[in-house]
């Protein structure tokens, strides 16, 4: 297939089992269903907004009426407030505009706003699936399709009154746009591509930045340890230049510099002062990895088992290069992220290397034939069953919120319940 390398093309051409017009159709069914399922779980349920949700309404309703020029007051009100400081910031300027755009089309209601988190969800799966196709061909893209669109978490966070859905969509781009740069470094449009997607995501989410972390580590790691001769400047200055062009726009949505950095102390202070987030979002970096095992445990023994594969065989040429970069970018923002307090909120980004990686685990161990690739396949849809399962027992009977250890643990009988 053309853009796919051939190193990593999972399974072979020979071995894939749709093509052409049926793999579209495949690939429309898949979203569809996931997307239909959903909605039909929503049904007699309305998640007023709480928390973080309150917020980001509010947000949406003032731009929506009074337009941009009211991020200064938005600023000004947020950090007047000390009670204000534990719940999102104004500056996550990406977000709130796209909101308030879509508060002007739709109306400035719940619904629409829910309407956003789903189409998000819904363009998250395709956006992989496309990508995924590049990089690892049909099969591989239509099965990951299908792990993705039955993803526990991203199900249930498409359903709330929250931003994630939306964050996660725009920093998958930048994610796989990066990875496209690597594998054409003189590429003016992937170039340009990865800047815009990776300013655009640093505007949703200021603290999507730590993303910047593992880049610079997996080019480092192409160059030094697979001797691929990456232009180091060229890459450094990709990843430099996103920032520095979204500092002039979070200044005028502040309305002055020392506005801005007066929002930022209070943004790394808080936590600190926040009793909400010391008991319930506090532990050690693998916390992360619990939550996770909680929400869907066979996926994520495979995707771990597939980095140890991945580090034994770095320098292998044999190795498809992707692999290898969403297990640097999942031990990077392990790391980066074990020094901040702890939800599975702030790491959703991770459904995306552990899917892949628990994927390509798959066919190393069934092999590459025809008829592995269909053996892979039922196991997917054994996968799904099992997910969509967890999905309604957390968030439609469970009725979760917000996915916090202590009650993923509790929701997986894993901890005495109350009462």
């Amino acid at each position: 297939m053309n853009g796919t390398d051939s190193k990593s093309a999972i399974p072979p051409a020979r071995c894939e089992i749709l093509s052409g017009r049926s793999l579209l159709i495949a690939y429309a069914a898949l979203v569809s269903v996931a997307l239909v399922l959903n909605v039909l779980s929503l049904r007699g349920v309305v998640y007023r907004p709480v928390g973080d949700g309150t917020w980001y309404m509010q947000y949406m309703q003032r731009i929506a009426s009074e337009g941009p020029s009211a991020f200064p007051s938005l600023f000004e009100s947020w950090n007047a407030d000390p009670n204000a400081w534990i719940f999102p910031t104004p500056s996550r300027v990406g977000f709130i505009t796209t909101s308030a755009l879509c508060a002007r089309l739709f109306g400035t209601t719940v619904e629409t706003f829910h309407g956003l988190c789903v189409a998000s969800f819904a363009a998250w799966v395709v956006v992989n699936t496309w990508f995924a196709r590049r990089r690892f061909g049909d099969t591989f893209a239509l099965l990951l399709a299908a792990l993705m669109a039955f993803s526990p978490l991203l199900l249930g966070m498409s359903r709330l009154v929250l931003s994630d859905s939306f964050t996660t969509l725009c920093l998958s781009v930048a994610v796989w746009s990066f990875l496209e740069l690597v594998e054409a470094p003189s590429s003016a449009r992937w170039l340009w591509i990865f800047c815009v997607s990776f300013a655009w995501v640093i505007l949703v989410k200021e603290l999507t930045i730590l993303v910047a972390g593992p880049f610079a580590a997996f080019v480092l790691v192409e160059r030094y340890l697979r001797g691929n001769p990456l232009p180091l400047r060229r890459f450094a200055l990709a990843l430099a230049v996103p920032p520095l062009c979204t500092l002039p726009i979070f200044v005028l949505a502040a309305g002055s510099p020392a506005t801005l950095f007066e929002t930022l102390r209070h943004v790394l202070t808080s936590p600190a002062t926040n009793d909400y987030a010391m008991r319930l979002n506090s532990g050690p970096w693998y916390r992360y990895l619990i939550d996770y095992l909680c929400l869907s445990p066979w996926i994520t023994v495979l995707a771990l088992g597939a980095v140890g594969v991945v580090l034994v065989r770095a320098r292998a040429a044999t190795l498809p290069r992707a692999c290898l970069y969403f297990t640097v970018l999942m031990i990077g923002l392990l790391f980066e992220h074990a020094f901040f307090i702890k939800n599975v909120r702030y790491l959703t980004i991770l459904e995306m290397p552990l899917r892949i990686l628990a994927l390509w685990m798959l066919f190393e161990i069934a092999g590459r034939t025809r008829r592995a690739t269909w053996i892979v396949a039922c196991i997917v849809v054994v996968l799904c069953m099992l997910d969509w399962r967890t999905f309604v027992a957390f968030w439609v009977v469970g009725g979760l919120y917000d996915p916090v250890t202590p009650v993923l643990m509790r929701l997986r009988d894993m901890v005495p319940r109350k009462g």
